[in-house]
């Protein structure tokens, strides 16, 4: 038995690019950790390649550019998206103790080495919470 909705169903998927944009960081989380739990690997090359071919998929293959100034965002959007979840998987996939370039190590006993050009200290006091 065949049941049909009497009437159109409006489907807005996102009301800004701002939603637009959250959504998509927070699938890239998602999608990474999923691919992180099959035991797939990631390397610098598909952190640049992978965007790249989205971007054409989406824009030239998918005729995004028919669709003007969306079309071109969607596509974008969709590179950043792969982009993201490459780089977490990356992330994922470094042994915990290696830090990222935005983390800074603890300091010992409460010394602050400084780096000589810049004055600024090699490391904090107590981890950003």
């Amino acid at each position: 038995i065949e049941k049909h909705l009497n009437g159109d169903l409006l489907h807005y998927t996102y009301y800004s690019l701002d939603e637009y944009i959250l959504q998509g960081n927070k699938f890239s989380s998602i999608a990474a950790k999923a691919m992180f739990d099959q035991g797939k690997k990631a390397s610098y090359i598909n952190l640049i390649w992978n965007p790249f071919i989205s971007f054409m998929k989406n824009y030239f293959f998918q005729a995004g550019f028919l669709d003007g100034f969306n079309g071109y965002i969607i596509a974008r959007q969709s590179a950043s998206q792969t982009f993201l979840k490459y780089a977490k998987l990356i992330q994922l996939q470094r042994p915990q103790h290696y830090l990222s370039y935005f983390d800074f190590p603890i300091c010992k006993n409460n010394q602050h080495p400084r780096n000589a050009y810049t004055k600024m200290p090699y490391c904090v006091s107590s981890p950003i919470s």
